[in-house]
């Protein structure tokens, strides 16, 4: 069994350099302000995620990636579970993150993390999850509509 640990760290440029490699045709994200968790094996980075907590009504994963060659090892679950966690013990009621409808497998693992499509628009689709379980009846549009 791979034994991957994941810790959030302070040290953006790790984050940033792991950035540059998972998306590569993408602007550099600005981390300074997010908290950011390192996943790595044997003291090798392997993924990433960043959230950031502050203006919006629940907090939003701003970016998640994983090593080409670590992908399929379900490590973006666990990714997920880490800004769950935290966005629950900050007080918040839920989470949220955009992903590219092209990217299948990361949708894929989202939902089996517990987030839901709610809207798409300009081939981005945007999930969310409840940080606690809530009854059906609650699941309106606090944050976002049914889809």
């Amino acid at each position: 069994m791979t034994k991957i640990t994941i810790r959030q760290t302070e040290h953006i440029d790790e984050i940033a350099l792991l950035d540059k490699v998972c998306f590569p045709d993408d602007l550099p994200e600005d981390f300074s302000t997010q908290m950011c968790w390192l996943a790595t094996y044997q003291g090798e980075p392997v993924g990433f995620t960043a959230m950031r907590l502050e203006g919006h009504p629940a907090p939003s994963i701003t970016r998640m990636g994983v090593l080409p060659e670590w992908r399929g090892f379900r490590l973006q679950r666990r990714l997920a579970a880490v800004c769950v966690k935290a966005a629950t013990a900050h007080g918040f009621e839920a989470v949220y993150t955009y992903v590219s409808v092209y990217n299948t497998a990361s949708l894929r693992s989202l939902i089996h993390a517990g987030f839901m499509p709610y809207a798409c628009e300009q081939g981005w689709m945007q999930l969310g999850r409840w940080t606690k379980h809530k009854p059906i009846a609650e699941r309106h549009a606090k944050f976002w509509p049914q889809f």
